[in-house]
């Protein structure tokens, strides 16, 4: 099963009952496996209460099961909607006691909700009432909190910063702590360089929420924006009979690119090779070539460097060659049949 590529938002319950409210609720076993990846969920009120975890208002509540992949979601709770009276609680990601097998992975918690009125409420952007054993894998994550008595997360008792909360875990070495700066409550997009490429490719989610390609490593959260590597294609050098050799560069632009050649007859190539160096990283210009052999005399070859960053394949432009022709040769041998006019 999977839940994928939806964005859900202005989602309220108006009472003062005290009740939670929930953008994704995960209430199946754990036979399977089930994906939650690629969704935007925002705006999600309640009032909230303490004393039963149903009542608490959560982006994404796992109540029952387990099994389940959390990828590459985006998560913003907002609003002064918690209720004194009732304690209100709320978490962008909360997960009940006795679940298993969590993987949760690229997503972006922020939790910004405040009171009505008052102080006594509690914010997190996890709050999980299973052990710590719950979490097959849990990483590359950022959490920010920022409403009433904010706490990175619940987990046995409040974490407030990152660092009690990988304690809690064990895990989480690479998350972080960062404000995305969303361009707005129902807008999700970042563009906050920390989160650039902070993420690790999972190829079950080799596109964003909107498609686009991601790179490897990706964007932590549902948007990929960071910028892309950039490819291109340069002459052709040592150009022979029957060889030549490709060149190009790549950019990788923090990512890490596999490089490579296209070639053949026509513009449908039909012939790929490796590039060298096999991968590029970083932020500069790296030159790559490819020495090709076994190539027809005399002939137009059209080629183009190539670079592949996770699900994202970035190609250089066409350009063309051409091997050489084959120059003539002529041997000088001893005249035979001399007479004494002619030979």
């Amino acid at each position: 099963t999977r839940i994928q590529q939806n964005t859900i938002h202005d989602w309220y319950y108006t009472g003062t009952g005290g009740f939670g409210n929930y953008g994704i609720y995960y209430g199946a076993g754990a036979a399977s496996p089930t994906e939650i990846s690629n969704n935007v969920i925002t705006t999600i009120k309640a009032d909230g209460a303490t004393g039963n975890q149903d009542w608490m208002t959560s982006g994404i509540y796992i109540n029952s099961g387990g099994n389940i992949r959390i990828y590459h979601n985006s998560i913003w709770l907002t609003g002064a909607v918690l209720r004194q009276a009732n304690t209100g609680v709320s978490a962008c990601l909360s997960i009940f006691s006795g679940i298993t097998n969590l993987n949760i992975r690229n997503n972006i918690f922020k939790n910004s909700q405040t009171m009505v009125a008052g102080t006594t409420g509690n914010t997190y952007a996890v709050y999980c009432a299973s052990a710590n054993t719950a979490f097959a894998n849990i990483n590359y994550n950022d959490y920010y909190d920022n409403g009433v008595n904010p706490n990175i997360g619940f987990l046995g008792s409040n974490r407030a910063t990152l660092a009690n909360w990988q304690t809690a875990t064990t895990q989480d070495a690479n998350s972080l702590n960062i404000d995305p700066v969303f361009t707005g409550p129902n807008d999700l997009h970042t563009t906050v360089a920390g989160l650039a490429k902070a993420g690790v490719y999972i190829a079950l989610v080799p596109v964003d929420i909107t498609g686009a390609a991601r790179t490897n490593p990706p964007d932590i959260g549902a948007y990929q924006f960071s910028t892309n590597p950039v490819v291109t294609t340069t002459a052709a050098t040592a150009i022979g009979l029957t060889a030549a050799t490709l060149n190009g560069t790549i950019n990788a632009n923090n990512s890490t690119v596999t490089s490579g050649f296209e070639y053949g007859l026509t513009l449908a190539y039909g012939t790929a090779v490796a590039g060298v160096p096999a991968s590029v990283t970083g932020a500069s210009v790296t030159p790559i070539n490819a020495v090709l052999s076994g190539l027809v005399p005399c002939t137009l070859y059209h080629y183009r460097a190539k670079g592949v960053s996770g699900g994202l394949t970035v190609n250089g432009g066409d350009l063309t060659f051409t091997t050489s022709n084959a120059t003539p040769t002529s041997t000088t041998t001893a005249a035979s049949g001399l007479t004494g006019t002619t030979a």
